[in-house]
């Protein structure tokens, strides 16, 4: 090949890694219609088998004319993708207090007044989870559900984003009985724009129902029991 050689984008149409036979379409020359074959500057066999690329790539060729006949291939060229690392952007909270439902029928956002751990993702207010970075973030929590009385009640749980409902975040559980204690626990994949913050936000008919936390216990010793468990991950 020599220094005046033309470089082009190729698309591999066949290849064959037992022969070392490869060709390809050059669009901005050839068309799509048409295909060359070619060969490549130090090609290697491997224990009998061409190292070749998969139909389908894309590759940077070069021909000695404008006739294309001598094209080389030269290296595979794909447009970088976006490389996805694990993200850094975390955080791990919890509650300590029991929290009540003194007026039936209203929405109550949960409240998170300690942490495990956190990287870009803060508490601000009390109860809102607010992300440093845009992303998508994997929001995960556990309420200890608790009901005081008798009869059956439900409770509904969902997300708010910039204190606006997100649409069909809602679940609804059904607690049966005096003493009955439920975990609810689930997760939502939210994206988020730097700045944005999200909630959980609950509701019942039933004031004596509540989101408990616990002490620690003996008989054997337990650790206490948060009344919420929130983990928060950027997945990209």
């Amino acid at each position: 090949m020599h220094n005046h050689a033309i470089v082009h984008r190729a698309s591999v149409t066949y290849a064959d890694p037992y022969t070392g036979e490869i060709r390809v379409k050059i669009p901005v020359v050839i068309g799509n219609d048409s295909e060359v074959a070619i060969t490549y500057i130090g090609r290697a066999k491997y224990n009998g088998i061409w190292v070749v690329p998969k139909v389908g790539d894309q590759i940077v060729v070069a021909a000695d004319d404008h006739n294309l006949t001598n094209v080389f291939w030269l290296h595979v060229d794909l447009t970088p993708a976006k490389t996805i690392l694990p993200s850094n952007d975390y955080g791990s909270f919890y509650d300590t207090t029991t929290q009540t439902n003194p007026v039936a029928d209203t929405a109550r956002v949960m409240t998170i007044n300690s942490m495990d751990g956190h990287n870009n993702v803060t508490i601000v207010d009390g109860s809102k989870i607010k992300v440093t970075n845009t992303g998508i973030y994997n929001i995960q929590f556990s309420a200890q559900l608790d009901k005081t009385d008798s009869g059956s009640d439900d409770v509904d749980i969902w997300l708010r984003q910039n204190g606006i409902d997100v649409p069909w975040s809602n679940t609804q559980v059904t607690m049966q009985g005096n003493n009955c204690k439920l975990v609810a626990a689930w997760n939502w994949m939210l994206p988020m724009n730097a700045g944005d913050y999200a909630e959980l936000v609950w509701s019942s008919h039933d004031v004596d129902m509540r989101i408990f936390s616990q002490g620690p216990q003996s008989s054997p010793t337990r650790p206490a029991i948060p009344s919420l468990i929130v983990t928060v991950q950027r997945t990209v």
